[in-house]
């Protein structure tokens, strides 16, 4: 930054005039070696005006001019000649960072003639931070220009055809096609149109060369051109140059046909910094390990190896665990649990993360909907909650880069690795398959766990850790008072477990092709709802069992008993007893002597008949003689009336069953 005049006569305690008159020498001031150059303005001499850059001035006096809290000047924001473009500027800004060792030097000297020699020795940066040399002359040139107009003399002049095309399509078809100018101008447009879609759809830019070269033809003859084919196709020959003038729409063939390279080279991101305290926000994330591992009893298979993992966003520390599969399965939500269980409860984890960061996967549609239970549940700290990544966004998860320096840098050197590129194998012998790993599953989680550790000890200078390793960041963040918050077995299982409904039958409930109980069920009754609970993670057999939301302990499954074993009795009447007993809890709630039936007919009006018992019918014996014998009359008439139909539909042609007519049976 620089001073003008004035507020340099400030500085040195003296008069303006003075002052101008210590620029006026080229800067020589008491043994100092000032740097000053000239600039335009309204007023001065001539309509220059010297300026003084502060970082030339001794020490006392920069800290004076601090003090006095001068304004300070840019070099080229107050030229006279109007404004410039950000190009110009700064371009006269680098000719001027060039000249400037010879600017207080005297014409025709010999002390310039060595300045000017040295700076055609060195190596400037421009305005964009590429090398460039310059010239002896040329770096005259620019001094000679300085001293004569100031600063204005270094601004170059902007060219008067600046961004107007003089070429329309090629030189060679500029010259030589027989269209006029607005013709020309046509053709030009519809190239253009035609390259642009072309690029568009994917052309490559040899393609879109040849392609518009023959459009160009097929143009020019459409609009006029009495030029021969022959001719037409020399001319209209377009170069890779030309064609590359449209690679812009290269990224509307990636965004509607390659969506991963799009992803990869054009969607727009952003800059996250680490979190503030470990396990602040924690990833999961499960990857593929390319190493190649057979069935012990199958060793014509490959096993699947899965590494889920979790990683601290704070320190980048890695908990990991190996998870092996034969063909057709997967990745379940049980095996997410067991590895969660190592980071949560595990002395060797870091404790409940705040935020969890998990990736689009459905194995993790359990534990998300866990972990939106945490304030309910834990009670440990407030605002737990968890993020689900977009698909196929592997870009917001930094854990996904952590995975490739496993992979690269630790991976690649056990045996089997097949290199993430199963169509180009790293094998031992050309032609030949992968040796697969030779050792046990153990071993080889062993392993895994051996390259995780070295990753979590090894310092990352370029990262944001500022050379620490992940676990000296994060034992650094214990040491300064942080602590892990862990939970207990029990309460990770109810956490994080699975969400059922289940009807009471008989003092118990089925689940899973069992039957569970416990205190609690055996005091329900039939087909009271209860939630069930079950736990995500292996190994566990009981249940939680909730009632209107509130915890209401375990359930376990029901143990069977043999036929001679008394211990089955024994609970049977235990389970009976206190099922009583619930009972009677609620017959303490009734009021005594409470007559349903008797509260419903309370205010019924009874119809009175006139008999002497109103609304009784009595008889104690059979059936009278006299109603029997006209009973069977009747269906002595009916079935001969059958009979007489059956003979008229025969007609007389035919015989009839008598027995069959009067709807007897033999």
């Amino acid at each position: 930054m620089y001073i003008d005049t004035s507020s340099f006569a400030k500085v040195l305690d003296v008069s303006e005039r003075q002052a101008r008159s210590i620029c006026a020498s080229k800067g020589a001031w008491r043994g100092n070696d000032l740097r000053i150059i000239q600039t335009e303005c309204q007023g001065g001499a001539g309509g220059r005006q010297y300026l003084v850059a502060l970082s030339s001035l001794p020490a006392e006096m920069q800290e004076r001019a601090k003090t006095l809290d001068l304004p300070l000047r840019e070099p080229f924001d107050r030229l006279s000649h109007g404004e410039i473009a950000e190009w110009q500027r700064e371009e006269a800004k680098f000719r001027l960072h060039v000249i400037t060792p010879a600017i207080n030097t005297t014409p025709r000297s010999k002390e310039r003639a060595q300045a000017l020699n040295q700076i055609a020795k060195c190596t400037h940066r421009d305005r964009n931070g590429a090398a460039k040399t310059v010239s002896e002359r040329t770096a005259r040139i620019w001094l000679d220009a300085y001293e004569e107009k100031g600063l204005s003399g270094l601004v170059p002049k902007a060219s008067p055809v600046r961004g107007v095309r003089r070429v329309q399509i090629s030189r060679r078809w500029d010259a030589e096609i027989d269209l006029d100018n607005t013709v020309r101008a046509t053709v030009a447009s519809e190239l253009e149109q035609y390259a642009r879609d072309g690029t568009a759809a994917g052309w490559s830019t040899r393609t879109v060369a040849r392609q518009c070269g023959q459009k160009l033809a097929e143009l020019s003859k459409q609009h006029g051109s009495q030029l021969s084919r022959q001719k037409l196709t020399a001319i209209c020959a377009l170069t890779k140059k030309w064609a590359s003038r449209f690679d812009e729409f290269r990224r509307v063939d990636r965004f509607r046909h390659d969506n991963k390279a799009w992803d990869d080279r054009d969607k727009p991101r952003i800059l996250r910094k680490l979190s503030d305290k470990p396990m602040d926000v924690v990833f999961g994330d499960v990857h593929p390990i390319d190493i190649d591992k057979r069935l012990p009893d199958n060793p014509n298979r490959q096993m699947r190896l899965r590494l889920i993992a979790w990683m601290d966003d704070a320190t980048r520390f890695i908990w990991g665990k190996l998870a092996a599969f034969g063909p057709g399965t997967g990745v379940r939500k049980t095996d997410i649990a067991d590895s969660l269980y190592d980071l949560v409860v595990s002395e060797q984890g870091g404790g409940l993360p705040v935020t969890f960061y998990l990736d689009n996967g459905g194995e993790y549609n359990d534990v998300a909907k866990a972990i939106a239970d945490f304030p309910e549940l834990s009670g440990l700290i407030a605002g737990r909650g968890h993020i689900r990544a977009q698909p196929y966004n592997g870009a917001a998860k930094p854990i996904e880069g952590i995975f490739r320096i496993l992979e690269q840098n630790y991976f690649r050197f056990l045996p089997g690795w097949i290199g993430g590129d199963r169509s180009n194998k790293k094998t031992q012998q050309v032609g030949k398959p992968v040796q697969p790993f030779p050792g046990t599953l153990e071993e080889l989680a062993m392993q895994i766990q051996k390259a995780i550790a070295t990753y979590n000890d090894t310092p990352q200078e370029n990262g944001k850790l500022e050379g620490r390793s992940p676990r000296e960041a994060f034992e650094a963040a214990i040491a300064n008072g942080w602590e892990p918050q862990r939970t207990d077995a029990r309460s990770f299982d109810e956490i994080f477990g699975e969400r059922h409904t289940r009807l009471v039958k008989q003092g118990h409930i089925e689940f899973r092709n069992a039957r569970y109980t416990s205190e609690l069920i055996g005091k329900l009754g039939y087909r009271a709802p209860v939630e069930v609970r079950a736990p995500l993670r292996s190994g566990v057999d009981h249940v939680f069992i909730r009632r209107n939301g509130i915890p209401c302990g375990e359930a376990h499954p029901e143990q069977a008993y043999d036929p001679q074993d008394r211990r089955g009795a024994e609970e049977a009447g235990r389970r009976i007893k206190e099922h009583k007993g619930a009972i009677r809890e609620l017959e303490a709630q009734l009021t005594p002597g409470f007559d349903g039936f008797a509260e419903l007919t309370r205010n019924t009006t009874i119809l009175n008949l006139g008999q002497e018992q109103p609304g009784i019918i009595m008889r104690l014996a059979g059936e009278e003689p006299e109603a029997r014998i006209a009973r069977e009359a009747q269906q002595q008439d009916a079935r001969a009336k059958k009979f007489h139909e059956i003979a008229k539909q025969f007609n007389g042609t035919g015989r009839v069953n008598e027995r069959k007519a009067s709807g007897g049976t033999r």
